[in-house]
């Protein structure tokens, strides 16, 4: 848990802001020392923009309200050049609802994949949760232009099939979890088994043509 916090500690801040903000805007009556203050001021009512007339007449409910958005807003536009997952020394381990309200709520982005679980890249990048999406190219190599890619098919398909991805390691069907072994599989190899990682950027150009 320090871990995750430790992790996600600039949106994490701003979260806390964001509530202690909203919880003093509805406790203290901001609405009422307001009016007070423009009595003080003698100003007329005809004198004064529409917000102000419309907080002197409903007091603390629009004036709340106008705190909580405002703030958001600040903090919404503050982490637009911002990324989550920045720290590449720690293994990101969120849930997809955190994803998404730091996302939709606080305004990121990017996101960084490097250590972040497989399946929820997976759930990240197919719901286009993220404009950005930001990989190391530390540890990538460009493949081999003539490299070839094994695709073994099952004989006949039933409506829930396995999809086994073997590229930096190698995966074997005993690995499958026991409910997973009933079911047939497409099996996606590549040749190499020197556990490093390659971006086949051919390959990807040969399966858009």
């Amino acid at each position: 848990m320090l871990i995750r916090l430790k992790d996600w500690l600039r949106p994490l801040f701003q979260t806390i802001i964001i509530l202690l903000v909203i919880i003093l805007a509805f406790i203290v009556d901001f609405a009422k020392i307001l009016a007070e203050a423009i009595v003080r001021a003698q100003l007329e009512k005809d004198s004064l923009p529409v917000w102000l007339r419309v907080i002197k007449a409903y007091g603390l409910w629009p004036l709340s309200l106008s705190i909580a958005v405002i703030v958001i807003a600040l903090v919404y536009n503050s982490n637009k050049e911002a990324a989550l997952n920045g720290n590449n020394d720690i293994y990101h381990e969120h849930t997809y609802l955190s994803y998404l309200f730091y996302r939709y709520v606080l305004g990121y982005k990017s996101c960084c994949l490097r250590l972040v679980p497989v399946l929820m890249q997976f759930k990240l990048v197919v719901n286009g949760v993220f404009a950005n999406y930001i990989l190391s190219d530390d540890e990538i190599h460009t493949a081999s232009e003539d490299e070839q890619i094994y695709v073994k098919r099952p004989k006949s398909y039933i409506d829930t099939v396995n999809l086994l991805i073997s590229d930096t390691y190698k995966v074997k069907n005993s690995q499958l979890p026991e409910k997973a072994k009933q079911y047939s599989a497409i099996r996606i190899d590549r040749p190499s088994v020197d556990h490093v990682r390659y971006d086949s950027e051919g390959l990807r150009e040969q399966r858009t043509r």
